[in-house]
């Protein structure tokens, strides 16, 4: 059994089947040390956050280095990770090359722009002599 030192908990008791308040033996031992509430936080909130984010942390930690057995991963859920991986990959690629094709073409339009009209220039001129 692991020796704790104390316990944190808000202090209002916290009942539950058969007791008014489950800490009160831990509160009589002197080992329980009452937490501040802080308005607009809550723990399950943080928690519910960690287990949603828990696919974005896995998927970080394989691509760092970690293997599957240290993060607790099963084997499917190890290949999805590296599969997701790999989809995020392909799509700034995408990305990437859209970007360059759209400066491309806005290289292209101004110099067909210039061009067009040094050909008008030259049009006129020829014109002129004529």
């Amino acid at each position: 059994m692991k020796e704790i030192d104390f316990v944190a908990h808000g202090d209002i008791p916290y009942s539950s089947a058969g007791s008014d308040d489950v800490y009160k033996h831990i509160k009589e031992a002197g080992m329980f040390v009452p937490t501040q509430r802080t308005e607009g936080i809550s723990t399950s909130d943080i928690i519910t956050r960690i287990v949603c984010d828990y696919d974005v942390y896995a998927r970080c930690n394989l691509q760092r280095g970690y293997t599957a057995k240290e993060l607790n991963v099963s084997f499917i859920n190890e290949k999805k990770y590296h599969f997701q991986n790999q989809v995020d990959k392909m799509k700034e690629k995408v990305k990437n090359m859209e970007e360059r094709s759209k400066e491309f073409l806005s290289t292209v339009e101004e110099e067909s722009h210039d061009l067009i009209q040094k050909w008008e220039e030259k049009l006129r001129e020829f014109i002129g002599n004529f």
